[in-house]
């Protein structure tokens, strides 16, 4: 999982993986805001992005610290502990951050005994793709017996979940100075 941030007006767009122990959004005295993970609360602290799993998928919560007037999900003051939706706008003054689920696909070397979601056929030591999404793996290039096979490229999209390869590769679009708003599909 991963914010994707722009933390200043005229920066362009970044990504930072959210840990285990979670992502903090600070904000020094200065008003700069910065990100760092949470291993333990901080005074700088304006809310921190926590995940979890729900039912085997993997979700996140915003948790904004008390009496943060200018945290705003979506448009809206969110509640004391908000669970994300893929694509939330989180705007904390000029910044925009975005959570997103679908981290970039890479291709890596497959260790496990998954079978290919595509083929049926086994992908360890092969080349492959995991849906960062549901987990599902594809081959994706070489094989143990030096054959190619992509079953990723041929189908285009994810055989677990359907999203297809640019669902994984959004970045927000707004204009220098825009205020745009993500609302996560809340209308």
């Amino acid at each position: 999982m991963q914010l994707i941030h722009q933390l200043e007006a005229d920066a362009g767009f970044e990504r930072s993986e959210i840990a285990e122990v979670g992502l903090s959004i600070r904000r020094d005295a200065a008003g700069v805001l910065a990100l760092a993970p949470a291993e333990r609360p901080h005074p700088d602290d304006v809310a921190r992005v926590v995940p979890f799993a729900e039912h085997g998928v993997r979700r996140a919560a915003l948790i904004a610290a008390p009496g943060i007037r200018d945290l705003l999900l979506g448009g809206r003051r969110p509640l004391d502990v908000q669970v994300l939706a893929e694509r939330d706008e989180i705007a904390l003054g000029g910044a925009r951050l975005y959570f997103t689920a679908r981290v970039p696909l890479v291709v890596t070397r497959c260790e496990d005994d998954a079978s290919c979601g595509v083929c049926g056929e086994g992908v360890r030591g092969c080349d492959a793709v995991t849906c960062t999404h549901c987990s599902a793996v594809t081959h994706a290039g070489a094989l143990l017996d030096g054959e190619e096979r992509d079953c990723f490229a041929h189908r285009g999209c994810c055989p677990g979940c359907g999203l297809a390869r640019g669902d994984f590769e959004w970045l927000p679009e707004i204009e220098p100075g825009e205020c745009g708003r993500g609302d996560g599909g809340r209308g």
